[in-house]
């Protein structure tokens, strides 16, 4: 599961880039089939990249790289004063 993650989170805004151009395209050249499916594309991906983007892994990895320490039993990240 954590390579898939780590895979879409990668992929993802590439995909949504590319998404944006034919988007873009699509509506220049008046190709409107195309831009309502490139629409719903646009909009899945970016919904799918703030859904991965909140899941519990990469909350404890953010916290780990701000140098806190993870609670698990409340779910929050917990910096200890210096």
């Amino acid at each position: 599961m954590l390579i898939i993650q780590s895979s879409l989170l990668l992929l993802l805004p590439i995909v949504s880039l590319m998404a944006l151009m034919i988007l873009i395209w699509s509506l220049v050249k008046k190709r409107h089939p195309l831009f309502y499916k490139t629409c719903v594309f646009f909009v899945v991906s970016v919904i799918l990249q703030i859904v991965f983007r909140q899941t519990e892994f990469w909350q404890v990895d953010r916290c780990l790289d701000n140098g806190g320490s993870y609670n698990y039993s409340s779910a929050k990240c917990e910096h200890t004063p210096t």
